[in-house]
């Protein structure tokens, strides 16, 4: 349970960069920062 509570706080606090990879149609990639949604 720790190291999921230090998870938590670590998401919470924004020490981790966290993206998502959209593959598009012609295969290339795009990534995007999780805090362009919000």
């Amino acid at each position: 349970r720790i190291s999921l509570d230090i998870s938590m706080v670590e998401l919470e606090k924004r020490v981790i960069p966290i993206t998502i990879r959209r593959v598009l149609p012609n295969g290339d990639y795009q990534n995007i920062p999780i805090d362009y949604f919000e």
